[in-house]
């Protein structure tokens, strides 16, 4: 029988659960501000504005160098290796979702983009060779039907090419989640988390040797988008995310992280002024709560 975790004292728990909020309210205020950045940009511009964002999150664990070579002590090169083929994976996640704002909305890509929860048991499933549970099937079903709504703005449903690419880089991000899971057991965390930050940079910057890229005179929210989702969204969240993990119940993380997309559609009503009609506002709270509790439930199951 497991042993119940314990937790720190009440002021602790209350103090992680604000920091997961602010960590998941961070990933929220990402989607406008990078729409607003990529809006009309070529995929080449694309790639740049990748180069600048996780370029300036990894300079900012500098300070960490003396940490991160006594972690890799001993460790050889394989925990390297591991870390950026995950980078590689997260590269792709993001190329595709930026890729994905320039023809569809912020409030729609969040919704999307959080399907890669349900998505990671059913990966699982395959590479374990083990069929997906009941829950999962019954919990994805729900999550897409939510997903159907939110992408059916006037009754009738409609996914654009961004809403594809969106669901291309969901699927990613589900695949590099399992990834995750099997590299962090055999790699140590700081390099992991290192690695694939600066994989996304090395990955990015190497695309623009080959590439034939022509800045714009003017790149209006770009250096706003930059700074932001590269030290708050990438760097203080990461950070943020492993403190207030320690502090709250696992369960209890993933709710919280499941409104990613409420704080993504209630920045896009602040910053583009642009809300969710009845609809897909239904959807959204029915792919919230598949989405939460698909998670609670995959947490309290030890699965």
């Amino acid at each position: 029988m497991k042993s119940p975790i314990r937790l720190k004292n009440k002021g602790d728990r209350v103090a992680g659960v604000l920091v997961l909020v602010s960590v998941t309210a961070l990933w929220g205020v990402s989607f406008p501000l990078i729409e607003t950045a990529v809006a009309g940009r070529s995929q080449e511009q694309i790639l740049y504005f990748l180069f600048l964002r996780f370029g300036l999150a990894s300079l900012l664990f500098v300070p960490l160098a003396g940490a991160v070579r006594k972690s890799a002590k001993g460790q050889g090169a394989r925990p390297w290796i591991y870390s950026l083929a995950i980078g590689l994976m997260f590269f792709v996640g993001f190329y595709l979702q930026s890729w994905g704002l320039t023809h569809t909305d912020a409030s729609r890509s969040a919704f999307v983009t959080v399907l890669s929860v349900p998505m990671v048991p059913f990966i699982a499933a395959v590479v374990n060779r083990r069929a997906p549970s009941r829950l999962h099937l019954m919990a994805s079903l729900v999550a897409t039907l939510g997903i159907g709504l939110v992408l059916a703005p006037g009754g009738e449903l409609a996914p654009n090419f961004g809403d594809w690419l969106t669901l291309a880089s969901a699927f990613i991000f589900a695949l590099e989640i399992v990834a995750l899971g099997y590299v962090t057991r055999i790699a140590p965390t700081l390099i992991v988390v290192i690695g694939q930050i600066v994989g996304v940079a090395l990955v990015a910057g190497v695309a623009l040797c080959f590439v034939d890229l022509q800045l714009p005179e003017e790149w209006p929210g770009l250096m706003e988008a930059v700074v932001i989702t590269g030290f708050f969204c990438t760097t203080l969240a990461l950070g943020g995310m492993t403190w207030g993990q320690a502090r709250v119940r696992p369960e209890m993380a993933a709710v919280i992280f499941a409104l990613e997309p409420v704080f993504a559609c209630l920045f896009v009503w602040l910053l583009l002024n642009r809300g969710l009609g009845l609809l897909q506002a239904i959807g959204g709270l029915v792919v919230f709560s598949a989405v939460a509790y698909t998670a609670r439930a995959e947490v309290r199951s030890g699965a």
